[in-house]
């Protein structure tokens, strides 16, 4: 295998960059115009011919006494002070769309909650939560004996597991997440709802004893994969996801964190997150609308997926693959960028905008120096496929990015940035606000079992995509926390009602909940027929009176037939059927 030559002087670059653009000069000479000739007339040929110009005239000519050359710590990449794309040529391919971003498939006719949520948790997950959980509570009751005994622990299905998820979405809209079950649960201080959809001992109980996936196999499937116990619930959410969303143009991948204090091997520690300790998730979001379209759980140090690239580069990769040959820009912070990830990416006719580490052995030495830099100035390198900036915000301090979308150093006149930066600005949140929109109405209980916490996180995720759809479908502008609060109350009441009409028709509950139920649901109630109340005053009995006068009792009943005062002990009751029947016998 030859080595690759190294360039360490401008005039050896100056070369070799003149050598390769003499052996694309012939190519393009070599090359056959037979076919171009048969699909255009001579007329269209002319035509286009004085529109555009000569081909050579819109190729930047190398001026090796206005262009500097650096060369990266590594000795092999090579970088120069202009730019490499000519100013008058064509927009490059790179940034040329050409999808149209919004719902797909069915997820277009879709407006109602419910419907939308049900594109992310399907009917096939539900039916892995029932049978998975009842053979949970199998195991649970004949380990048990008194816990067979109790009234709280029959086997579920999928309504009751529907109303379940709908509690949950309720308590993280009314920000009762963290409450306890005795508040929650209680007459007082909780929400009717919850007293309505089931007890608090069968609540609990379901959250225990949840379970997504085959416990006797798990063993055999751990050995080659940590997150057995969720895999199969995952990688069906993950389908739901891609399946009926096409992305914007602007996508960004960043690390989402989900809070959890249990043991767990591959739990993290990140100081720059909300919560610090918790299951990391490598996300990919849309940029503009939060929707989220994928992620790789972090399960400690394993075997990378894709070879010979570095770790962070594989993430992306990955993620990424379903938008491959589309032209989209993919913005990441500082962990993955790097000239590797950018040109695999360009590879994949995608492109890529992020922060970079100063560490990175692409950089120059050159390019690091803060000193003497004024405040707010941009220094830019340039190669064929990318190009670098390094910005002074303050002094003596100085960011660098990478970006293989933009070819030029333009910077705004009025705020001083570069359009690198600002662009950066305008598509990194992607992750963050998508975090933050989970955050803020989560499901999440306090549990010990990390695959609870990526179902609480499933939840989230749901929640937020299937609001994404909503507000698409149903032409809204604007992230309203007050819309946002609708929809997900409409989602909860819609998940607990099948569960309420079946506890309604239960005559073992007591009667007032069953009352308090079909109230809830707007069932109309039987009212009782309402007796003429008798005007007139109570006053003695008069069959007391009769007997002996020692007896003073009131009367506050009247005999229909001949009026007399009644006490207690001498009127009886009887209805108009009896009445009836005695009148005609």
């Amino acid at each position: 295998m030859s080595s690759i030559p190294l360039f360490r002087t401008p005039e050896e670059i100056t070369a070799e960059l003149e050598r390769q653009q003499q052996e694309d000069d012939e190519f393009e000479e070599s090359c056959s115009e037979d076919e171009d000739g048969l699909l255009m007339n001579d007329d269209d040929v002319d035509d286009e011919f004085d529109a555009e110009g000569p081909r050579h005239d819109t190729q930047m000519e190398i001026d090796p006494e206005n262009r500097e050359f650096l060369i990266g710590k590594d000795g092999e990449t090579i970088w120069t002070n202009k730019t490499l794309q000519s100013p008058f040529g064509r927009t490059p391919a790179r940034n040329i769309i050409t999808h149209f971003p919004g719902a797909k498939g069915i997820a277009k006719d879709l407006k109602k909650e419910i419907d939308l949520f049900s594109l992310f948790v399907t009917e096939e997950m539900m039916n892995i939560l029932e049978r998975y959980t009842n053979e949970e509570i199998e195991r649970k009751c004949s380990k048990h004996e008194w816990l067979a005994k109790e009234r709280y622990t029959h086997p579920t299905n999928v309504p009751e597991i529907k109303a379940l998820i709908g509690l949950l979405f309720m308590a993280g809209e009314l920000k009762n997440s963290g409450l306890n079950l005795q508040d929650l649960f209680s007459p007082i201080h909780g929400p009717p709802i919850f007293r309505y959809g089931m007890s608090k001992n069968r609540f609990q109980f379901l959250l225990l004893t949840l379970r997504f996936d085959d416990k006797n196999s798990r063993a055999e499937r751990k050995a080659n994969d940590r997150f057995a116990a969720f895999r199969e619930f995952w990688e069906l959410f993950l389908k739901n996801c891609r399946a009926y969303y096409t992305p914007s143009e602007y996508v960004t991948v960043d690390e989402t964190l989900l809070s959890f204090r249990g043991r767990c091997i591959f739990r993290m520690y990140m100081k720059n997150k909300p919560d610090k300790y918790g299951l990391k998730i490598v996300s990919l979001c849309d940029a503009k609308t939060y929707y989220f379209l994928g992620g790789i759980p972090y399960l400690g140090k394993e075997r990378r997926e894709i070879e010979n690239v570095s770790k962070p580069t594989s993430y992306v990769l990955n993620l990424v693959d379903s938008l491959k040959n589309s032209n989209r820009n993919v913005t990441t912070d500082n962990w993955f960028t790097s000239c590797e990830l950018a040109d695999k990416l360009t590879s994949k006719k995608l492109t890529l905008v992020g922060t970079m580490r100063k560490n990175k052995r692409e950089i120059p030495p050159e390019f690091l120096e803060t000193k003497g830099a004024p405040v707010m100035s941009s220094r830019f390198l340039y190669d064929p496929e990318k190009m670098m900036v390094s910005f002074t915000p303050k002094k003596n301090k100085n960011v660098i990015l990478l970006s293989s979308m933009h070819g030029d150093g333009f910077v705004n006149e009025v705020t001083k940035k570069p359009e690198i930066i600002e662009f950066y600005n305008m598509t990194k949140g992607g992750v963050d606000v998508f975090d933050r929109l989970c955050h803020e109405k989560t499901t999440k209980r306090k549990t010990s079992r990390w695959p609870m916490r990526y179902f609480y996180g499933v939840l989230d995720f749901a929640g937020v995509n299937a609001y994404v759809l909503h507000k698409i479908n149903n032409v809204q502008d604007t992230y309203s926390s007050r819309v946002r609060g609708t929809f997900l109350k409409t989602l909860a009441t819609d998940l607990v009602e099948p569960c309420l009409k079946v506890r309604a028709q239960n005559a073992r509950l007591p009667k007032m909940l069953r009352l308090s139920i079909k109230h809830h649901l707007g069932e109309e109630q039987p009212q009782r027929p309402v007796q003429p109340q008798d005007t007139r005053k109570p006053r003695r009995c008069d069959v007391c009176n009769e007997g002996s006068k020692t007896k003073d009792r009131k009367g506050y009943a009247f005999c229909e037939k001949c009026g007399k005062c009644l006490c207690g002990e001498h009127k009886k009751v009887i209805c108009n059927g009896c009445l009836n029947n005695d009148d005609s016998d």
